[in-house]
């Protein structure tokens, strides 16, 4: 199962001391975009459990599973985030209903397919803005939190709803769907457009799986390089010497022998360029500019 990346800018750390000027553009890129700008403070996670159009339904048990899992992720986060003197309280909610939407497309292989083209992201984006209304009609209004958002006619939406109800900042919009026989998938979209919100999509209950595109919900960089690849292996020698233990780039291993290093913890709003963590990793210094 390959693993697809949309509307993604990947950081070419291996070009950082030739190419300055790109690193702080794709920097400026990362940090501070769209709905979810920093991880600090309250954030909700809020997750949508899709039935897939053939398959099994998301029983009980298999609603806390997922649940018990990302509860690993984010408590794992909570407490990476002390690390740099910085908080975050993940808020969970899952919604009651189980969606009957399936994917985009009938099967797992018939959805990574259509991402390649323009109008395939575009159905695709289209897809979960249709579950992001059903979703909206059994979200439950609190009269005191005034001004209700009304119709909610897409993703943007029902997170402006979210954060009405929950009062907070930022919203974690995840879609779960149900693996396919030994098929999984998953997609963190739209984190750098501003066309339209991010929100995730996946079939993993890996606690490994769920931070990682978190994370990059807020920004922070994949640092996964193939080292049997000339033309990235330079970046892949940088990322071990650096960030050796870094989520980021480490998506197979459990996640309790990981860490966010300092270049992601940049990106997710944990630290600015004068923290004092900046002295470990002085040729940096010049590419974090705010």
């Amino acid at each position: 199962m390959r693993f697809v990346r949309f509307v993604l800018l990947l950081v070419l750390i291996a070009n950082i001391f030739a190419c300055n000027k790109s690193v702080e553009s794709q920097n400026h890129w990362f940090r501070d975009r769209n709905v979810c700008k920093k991880m600090v403070k309250k954030v909700l996670v809020y997750t949508v459990f899709v039935k897939n159009k053939k398959g099994e339904d998301w029983s009980y048990p298999d609603r806390k599973e997922f649940g018990d899992s990302l509860q690993v992720s984010l408590s794992w986060m909570e407490n990476q985030a002390k690390h740099y003197e910085a908080q975050v309280n993940f808020i969970t909610e899952q919604h009651p209903a189980v969606i009957s939407k399936g994917f985009s497309k009938k099967t797992v292989q018939e959805t990574i397919a259509s991402l390649s083209s323009e109008k395939g992201l575009k159905k695709f984006n289209k897809h979960y803005d249709g579950i992001a209304k059903t979703v909206s009609y059994k979200l439950e209004k609190k009269e005191e939190l005034q001004p209700l958002v009304g119709s909610v006619k897409s993703k943007e939406r029902l997170v402006a709803k979210l954060r009405n109800i929950y009062q907070v900042e930022s919203v974690v919009l995840l879609y779960a769907h149900k693996q396919e026989g030994l098929e999984h998938f998953y997609l963190t979209s739209n984190t750098i457009s501003n066309d339209d919100i991010e929100y995730i999509v996946t079939t993993f209950r890996s606690p490994t799986v769920l931070g990682y595109q978190i994370c990059q919900l807020f920004g922070a960089a994949p640092l996964m390089y193939n080292k049997s690849k000339k033309k990235e292996l330079k970046s892949w020698e940088y990322v071990q010497d650096h960030f050796p233990n870094d989520i980021m780039a480490n998506l197979g291993k459990p996640i309790h022998g990981l860490d966010i290093g300092v270049y992601n913890a940049y990106l997710l709003g944990w630290m600015s360029r004068s923290s004092p963590a900046f002295n470990d990793l002085a040729p940096l210094r010049e590419v974090y500019k705010e």
